[in-house]
């Protein structure tokens, strides 16, 4: 069986590997991805934004209108 030598990693190569551990550490010590923007609220929503005159579509419709917005609180892109 072969025998493992430890050898002291000395100047420069010492250097860079103790910065490359210290990166790693603050890496991992992160904030977690976050699936959701805002956790007081659901992953898709509909929020009010605005009331007023319109054009109506069809015939008998009234001219007042309600304009909602799909709102997506979560980092995944949604398709509708």
């Amino acid at each position: 069986m072969p025998s493992l030598s430890i050898h002291p990693i000395r100047g420069t190569t010492g250097s860079v590997f103790a910065v490359l551990l210290v990166l790693a550490g603050q890496a991992s010590a992160q904030k977690p991805y976050a699936f959701i923007v805002d956790a007081s609220k659901p992953y898709v929503y509909l929020a009010f934004d605005h009331a007023g005159r319109r054009e109506p579509a069809r015939e008998g419709e009234s001219p007042q209108g309600l304009w909602l917005r799909l709102i997506n609180n979560c980092r995944v892109r949604s398709k509708c």
